[in-house]
């Protein structure tokens, strides 16, 4: 069974299940709200030129050890 959607501000805080009657049919899926946590963009442009930097270091590197 798939997790359900949570909505905006909360996150999936604990799946699991409770076996009260041996049949497996106690399945819980909580949501608690997270208030105050959330997380930063990370720059597109700037990502591509840490990412881009970092594999024509990569590419320099292997090209001196051929």
């Amino acid at each position: 069974m798939p997790a359900p959607d949570v909505p905006a501000g909360s996150s999936l805080a604990r799946l699991g299940w409770a076996d009260s009657d041996d049949n497996f049919s106690d399945f819980t899926v909580l949501a608690s709200p997270t208030p105050g946590i959330a997380a930063s963009p990370v720059p597109l442009p700037g990502a591509f030129w840490l990412f881009g930097s970092g594999l024509l270091g990569l590419a320099g590197i292997r090209r001196r050890t051929d």
